[in-house]
């Protein structure tokens, strides 16, 4: 009885589903954020290639030293004195007058910060571009074209003769090409100082005196008797 119990247990095992085998861990390669790459840049001259100095004296604020730097990429200091014997100098070269830094390479954005010749630094060669700076100067633009484009459409229509003389705008025409050559000016936002210019004069609104109004009236009937309902 018990040789054919096993006998039967060996058949259970014998035809039973193998195991499925547990997949092997594949670590996903975590993307590299633009935000983590650092972009320097030689806003004059440079030209194709530009090789700068990778080994230099700078002053130690925190030791009070003058210590000598350089570049070595295998090393995790970029002082002289705390790199190994071996370690071996490489050049830094911009091309086209840019460089990129990338995550991995904390040393050498590290010696960029320490170089004279960064602007950062009171140095004249190069700098780090600041992408933080550029994305608020579009903003404020975009600002200022919503705000200038809101005032040309709800000014009163003296208002709208006083800024169109300030900006040197021809007020003998209809009010409505008036306030599209308005439109014309607060629209591209590469031109910012006259932007500002425009978007603080709407917002003040200075109206012109009774006689400078007259006059024009006078040149141009129709300009006088405009009204919002043309926009």
């Amino acid at each position: 009885m018990s040789n054919e119990t096993t006998a039967r247990s060996t058949r259970a095992k014998s035809t039973a589903e193998p195991v499925a085998k547990k997949a092997a861990f594949t670590p996903i390669k975590k993307e590299q954020s633009a935000s983590s790459v650092k972009v320097y840049e030689i806003p004059q001259g440079g030209g194709i290639v530009c090789k700068i100095k990778s080994e230099l004296p700078v002053y130690d604020r925190i030791s009070g030293k003058v210590r000598q730097i350089r570049y070595c990429p295998g090393e995790p200091s970029i002082y002289r004195d705390e790199q190994s014997t071996n370690s071996r100098r490489a050049h830094i070269i911009f091309r086209n007058g840019m460089l990129m830094v990338q995550e991995d390479q904390p040393n050498l954005a590290e010696f960029l910060e320490a170089h004279p010749e960064n602007v950062a630094n009171g140095g004249g060669l190069f700098r780090l571009v600041d992408n933080t700076r550029d994305h608020e100067k579009e903003v404020e633009n975009e600002f200022l074209t919503h705000d200038a484009v809101s005032l040309v459409r709800n000014k009163e229509s003296d208002e709208i003769l006083s800024v169109a003389l300030s900006l040197g705008i021809d007020i003998a025409q209809k009010m409505i090409d008036i306030r599209r050559e308005l439109l014309k000016e607060a629209r591209p936002i590469l031109r910012t100082s006259s932007l500002c210019l425009m978007t603080r004069v709407l917002r003040r609104a200075p109206l012109l005196s009774r006689r400078t109004i007259s006059k024009s009236s006078h040149a141009n009937p129709m300009a006088s008797t405009g009204s919002t309902a043309d926009v």
